[in-house]
């Protein structure tokens, strides 16, 4: 089952006194189509969730 979604998402900028500064990401996700829940009801096409993602241990 595909639930469509549609994603974006950016670099995060370094600051330019940063220290030790990691890689980031940060992005949203749209839920496109209504689908089932878990709970037994639906869950609703629009829903927009917000993600983040941080390089642990840059090379």
């Amino acid at each position: 089952m595909s639930f469509n979604p549609e994603t974006g998402s950016l670099l995060s900028p370094a600051w330019p006194n940063g220290i030790n500064q990691r890689p980031a990401l940060a992005g949203s996700i749209v839920r496109t189509i209504p689908h089932a829940s878990g709970s037994g009801g639906v869950s609703p096409a629009g829903v927009v969730c917000t993600w983040f993602a941080v390089l642990d241990d840059p090379a």
